[in-house]
């Protein structure tokens, strides 16, 4: 398989996620609140940019791979501060008994 499948696949692969993602969105937020959700979901499309450019200073600097990790665990602290920080999340009990140390 060529680059070229892979491509047509993985932009498959998007189409997919994000009509059933919005689709989820519009069926299950209030009326009230989908303008304001929506905003803040389509804040990746605006932000796109500014990203990308910080991503690149840093691969510049620091090197692809190192900036790819710094990325990583920026990602990784930001969904564990939303989380903590989250009140449904809060209470939410993560089952532990299935974890297994490495």
């Amino acid at each position: 398989m060529g680059w070229g499948a892979f491509l047509v696949l993985s932009a498959f692969s998007s189409m997919i996620f994000m009509t059933t993602n919005q689709t989820l969105l519009q069926m299950n937020i209030p009326d009230e609140f989908r303008g304001r959700i929506t905003s803040i979901y389509m804040l990746d499309q605006g932000l796109l940019p500014l990203g990308t450019f910080i991503a690149g200073v840093g691969a510049d600097m620091l090197g692809a791979p190192r900036m790819v990790a710094v990325m990583g665990l920026n990602c990784a602290s930001l969904a564990v501060i939303i989380f903590l920080r989250s009140a449904s999340c809060a209470e939410h009990e993560v089952n532990w008994s299935g974890v297994h140390a490495p």
